[in-house]
């Protein structure tokens, strides 16, 4: 039997601080963007390394992003809730 799958819950989560907390993890990211255009503009990189350099900048924002939403987003069992479940249909059932 396959693993169940996780949906994360971002009507339940605690938005400020995964604001917050992405900002923090971030913020070495954006160095390295500097970083890289300082050196594209003063011609001392060549462009297969600026290629290789945001390809890693790219993937630690990927991770970044994700991890905290991890550790933020409360997560449920996929397919729990229905999608289409609104509080406009909340209060026509009412």
């Amino acid at each position: 039997m396959p693993p169940s799958q996780l949906q994360l819950r971002w009507d339940k989560a605690d938005t400020d601080y995964y604001y917050h907390i992405t900002g923090v993890q971030l913020e070495p990211s954006l160095r390295n963007i500097d970083e890289i255009r300082s050196l594209y503009e003063n011609k001392e990189i060549t462009d297969d390394d600026i290629a290789s350099r945001i390809d890693c900048v790219y993937d630690e924002i990927v991770s970044i992003v994700h991890d905290c939403a991890l550790a933020v987003v409360p997560q449920t069992q996929k397919g729990f809730f229905k999608f289409r479940w609104d509080e406009n249909l909340k209060l026509l059932k009412e």
